[in-house]
């Protein structure tokens, strides 16, 4: 790994130009470069909670001057999961410094060039992370190859090397979306330039004096932003102010020390803005500021669903941690060759970057130590491509693979297989890149050979009974009489206005042939002569109670205008055939009836039908049961898709009205 010596090469694209890169090293970083931005103006924004979370700080502090996210946070766009509860208000749980700093991107934007976070998410969103995540990665590639010519003399390792950082990492597919994961890489790689030079001072007796006060300064101010953008780099920032304090002591006070100050003040001065103290939100994990119900919706970390639910014991999460679905040496392959290196001490221990190859495994030992504790945190980061948690260690992994590099280059064997792991690691790289916030290639295949199942248990309706109709209770003793108004903002076919109202109306029970009979008037825009219409409908209250087909419940019907049995069945079924409602997820549904949300089962069912013309159509009914309001369901949509699976129509009525008559209508 040494670098005593200039290169000399004869071929014009390795051979050093001035700017001390050479035209390979500039290519790959061009087109390193060029992918990065075409990637961050493809990925939309707001693709997770933990992303939304970060976005709902800028647009609070933007446009309303404070961290509390309540009022963005009820967008249904922009709702999070990640969120505490602090002085009654609503706070993201991430550290605010970065929301901060985007906040202040954002002001510029929207008061110099009239951008709205709001309206024009996607344009405004990819322009500040241009800002704060595109141009300093790619500053980092410049950075990280001059780097590579201090620890490599050989040209096929230094580019090999710098194409891994610019195409065969999850640094550069995290940088497509707002995260800290990214811009701890970052930070890491304009680190460790100073901190080798402190390297090479600390170990040549007597001669500490010859190192700049500025490397120092550097050094403290990076080690210190990489711990701001990772806890667990606070290892990191120790180590180096050691590695510091070997070379100069003086100086590690007198600069060092003060730089890292900057960052830090920085951090811990947000965090006391926001929060009205020192400790961050995160570190609250487990209170009741994660653990609270809200206007009747408790917060998702009271009952964690799918890999939050923290299913794997130590040495299974282990084993996915570094081999497994989330695996540092499955997705990015190339890292095997950090692994290998780790494990022959002879290739580098009397070399320029041992020190840094030392750190390298030190820092994985020592974070993957850190995880391993927090059992509770036992989600491998949540439904993310890869170990983001990591990954801003992936620059250090880089050159902990070069021992091993330029062993694997001296044979054709050897380069090939080198090749193919950067194309592997380079796929898994540009797969994250659409969304680091979903689950990798490797876990949906794992997922669909049955080696793991992480999903929530089958759902089940709350009742032991097929469901066949769109409302699933029929009043019974104690609720005669009651009725519940839905309102929806679309047409319908049974009604061309471009509103309507739909009142559902109990008319009583009584007797016929010994088998309990109960009427129920379904009543459209009542009041209003000319759109209103009317149903009146006998059901068997038994047949219904046994989930029979609607044709067996229905005893008789009396409808104003008239209407066919067919479109009956078809308005109560939800859909034109008999087919069961299944499901049973619980939803938090928020409505006019009141203020806290109402507990529902989602339920739904589809069919798919034949057209005239030859074509196919599947009709859809979605419907929100909850046992709180009269017939079971507060909230019910009809929808219609096309045979490409693209929507045709939609119509969702909502509950707005309940109420109990004072005598049968």
């Amino acid at each position: 790994m040494s670098a005593e010596s200039a290169p000399t090469s004869n071929c014009s694209l390795t051979a050093t130009c001035r700017c001390g890169l050479s035209r390979l090293d500039w290519l790959l970083i061009a087109l390193g470069s060029a992918i990065l931005i075409a990637n961050l103006f493809v990925a939309r924004p707001l693709m997770s909670a933990n992303d939304r979370s970060r976005w709902a700080t800028v647009w609070s502090l933007v446009e309303r001057g404070t961290y509390q996210i309540d009022e963005i946070d009820a967008q249904p766009a922009w709702s999070t999961i990640d969120k505490v509860r602090h002085d009654e208000h609503l706070y993201s749980s991430k550290p605010p410094l970065l929301s901060t700093m985007a906040a202040g991107i954002y002001w510029v934007l929207k008061n110099v060039g009239g951008y709205d976070l709001l309206r024009q998410t996607d344009e405004t969103a990819q322009f500040i992370l241009l800002l704060m995540n595109g141009l300093p990665t790619i500053a980092s590639f410049i950075v990280f190859a001059k780097l590579l010519r201090r620890l490599s003399d050989d040209d096929t390792v230094r580019e090999i090397a710098l194409a891994t950082l610019c195409f065969g990492t999850l640094v550069t597919g995290y940088s497509t979306t707002f995260n800290n994961h990214s811009l701890g890489a970052v930070c890491l790689i304009f680190l460790l330039s100073p901190l080798l030079t402190l390297i090479e001072s600390g170990s040549k007796k007597n001669d500490s004096t010859e190192c700049r006060s500025a490397s120092f300064a550097l050094a403290g101010f990076w080690a210190a932003a990489t711990v701001c953008c990772e806890l667990p780099a606070a290892l990191l920032g120790a180590v180096a102010f050691l590695i510091a304090a070997k070379s100069s002591l003086r100086k590690s006070l007198l600069c060092f020390a003060p730089a890292a100050l900057v960052p830090f003040a920085a951090y811990f001065l947000t965090n006391a803005i926001a929060t009205g103290g020192w400790k961050p939100f995160y570190s609250f994990y487990g209170t009741d500021k994660y653990l609270f119900t809200l206007d009747g919706v408790p917060s998702y970390w009271l009952n964690p669903r799918g890999l939050d639910r923290n299913l794997d014991g130590p040495l299974m999460y282990f084993v996915h941690c570094t081999f497994g679905h989330h695996g540092i040496f499955c997705l990015s392959p190339i890292f095997l060759l950090a692994l290998t290196s780790w494990c022959r001490r002879t290739w580098w221990q009397r070399t320029t970057g041992a020190g840094l190859v030392w750190l390298s495994l030190g820092l994985t030992v020592g974070v993957l130590g850190f995880y391993m504790t927090r059992t509770e945190n036992y989600n491998y980061g949540g439904n993310t491509y890869g170990l983001r948690w990591i990954i801003w260690l992936s620059p250090l992994w880089i050159i902990a693979m070069l021992p091993a590099l330029k062993v694997a280059v001296t044979k054709k064997a050897g380069l090939a297989a080198t090749l193919l792991l950067l194309v592997v690691s380079g796929y898994s790289t540009q797969a994250s890149a659409k969304n680091p916030w979903a689950e990798s290639w490797l876990f949906h295949r794992l997922t669909i050979a049955g080696w793991i199942d992480y999903s929530d248990p089958a759902p089940e309706l709350p009742f032991d009974r097929p469901l066949q109709t769109w409302f699933s209770e029929l009043p019974g003793k104690g609720h005669e009489l009651t009725w519940i108004e839905f309102e929806s903002p679309s047409s319908s076919s049974l009604s061309d206005t471009s509103s309507d109202t739909l009142r559902v109306i109990d008319l009583g029970v009584s007797d016929s042939e010994k088998k309990p009979i109960r009427s129920v008037r379904f009543q459209w825009n009542a009041g209003a002569t000319a759109r209103e219409r009317t149903i009146d409908v006998a059901f068997d209250q038994t047949k219904f109670l046994e989930g029979s087909p609607v044709a067996d419940q229905v005893v008789f019907f009396e409808a104003t205008p008239k209407l066919s049995e067919s479109d009956l069945l078809t308005f109560l079924r939800g859909l034109p055939f008999d087919r069961p409602y299944h499901g049973g997820n619980v939803r938090y549904l928020k409505t006019d009836l009141r203020k806290d949300a109402f507990n529902c089962y989602r339920a739904a069912t589809q069919v798919l039908r034949k057209l005239p013309s030859g074509g196919t159509m599947t009709d859809r009914c979605e419907v929100w049961l909850t046992s709180e309001v009269p017939f079971g369901v507060v909230q019910f949509e009809l929808s219609q898709f096309d045979s490409r699976g693209e929507e045709i129509s939609k119509r969702r009525f909502v509950a707005k009205k309940i109420g109990k008559s004072t005598s049968s209508p």
